[in-house]
């Protein structure tokens, strides 16, 4: 009866290491994957950080400026603006 007791105080041992590594794998997935995530969620935020001001701009701007383009006509009029008073601003 005594050696039954080790036999399953050692299986009980060996399923507990067992779900603490199976706990530890999964939470280096998880992070993993958190990590992958605010990689992405970094990339669109300084994506975001670039048009907000041409988005203001087109919003601010006097509507003759804008007259019948849509907003893909008026970020890309936008861009090629900022670039030009960027470039000047660079040269002077």
């Amino acid at each position: 009866m005594f050696v039954l007791s080790i036999i399953v105080r050692v299986f009980l041992g060996i399923l507990a290491l067992a779900f603490v590594g199976l706990m530890w794998s999964l939470f280096r997935a998880w992070k993993a994957e958190d990590a992958e995530w605010q990689a992405v969620m970094d990339e669109q935020n300084a994506r975001w950080d670039e048009e907000l001001p041409l988005l203001r701009k087109i919003l601010h701007a006097s509507a003759s400026e804008y007259e019948g383009m849509n907003l893909a006509e008026a970020m890309a009029k936008a861009r090629a603006s900022a670039a030009l008073k960027k470039e000047k601003s660079d040269g002077a």
